[in-house]
């Protein structure tokens, strides 16, 4: 399972689209937006609750089942090498909606006492990336990506800076609906980041961790690959794995 993180416009689509190189690619896609770049070689589908309108007081939302079929029917097809999703952030959107909809709101804390609206999604979101891990054990490549935001760490005590205010410690967290934001990070292999190049035209991928990029692998590279300049290319990626990328 590979996550790939990063502001709009970063390579995030690109790098999932090169996927095809690896064998049949079928993507889900969270934003009729992302559909921009994909070509027939790559099979798609949009999930969109476009008739989520609070301000019309429309509340319909399904598109997070139609998604969870549609991830579980592709484990059954054998030509089928690539799951992708586009974005990850997007389906946090879906679940968001589809723990909404009987409460007709869009604010989870309007879901019940106790925080009933966050641990709904919560559950819903480790549904989802259990069954992207059941993709990965049948021997599937599953690419998410995600978009991301600064976000101050919780449960960590804040510091004192310079100038004698408080601070908090701050990460390059994955845009999701509630902290789970923290523990995502751990249903994946690899969780790459966005890499501007000197030119600021194109990008690379990053696999280092920094202060802000908790970034990593729970895969082997071998010696020659540079962790902060990788290829934004799925299948040279691979190749730069010390088992060769199988």
């Amino acid at each position: 399972m590979i996550g790939r993180l990063g502001v709009p416009g970063t390579g995030k689509s690109y790098f999932l689209r090169s996927a095809a190189a690896l064998g049949k690619t079928v993507v889900a896609i969270t934003r009729p937006s992302e559909l921009d770049g994909y070509t027939p070689d790559i099979e798609t589908e949009v999930f969109w609750d476009e008739k989520w309108l609070p301000s019309l007081d429309l509340f319909e939302a399904g598109g997070y089942g139609k998604l969870l079929r549609w991830v579980n029917a592709q484990l059954a097809k054998p030509e089928v090498k690539v799951i992708g999703v586009d974005t990850g952030s997007d389906v946090s959107d879906l679940i968001r909606h589809d723990v909404l909809k009987l409460v007709r709101s869009d604010d989870l804390k309007a879901a019940g006492e106790y925080g009933v609206g966050f641990t709904g999604h919560d559950n819903k979101l480790k549904e989802f990336l259990n069954l992207l891990q059941v993709a990965a054990l049948r021997g599937k490549h599953v690419i998410v990506t995600w978009h991301v935001k600064m976000k101050e760490k919780e449960g960590t005590a804040p510091e004192i800076d310079r100038k004698g205010d408080v601070a908090f410690e701050d990460r390059l967290l994955p845009v999701v609906a509630t902290p789970f934001r923290q523990f995502v990070a751990g249903y994946f292999s690899l969780w790459l980041y966005s890499a501007p190049s000197n030119e600021g035209s194109t990008y690379y991928t990053m696999a280092k961790a920094d202060v802000a990029s908790p970034a990593k692998s729970r895969v082997r590279f071998r010696k020659e690959a540079n962790l902060v300049r990788l290829p934004n290319e799925v299948k040279p990626l691979l190749d730069l794995l010390d088992n060769g990328g199988k």
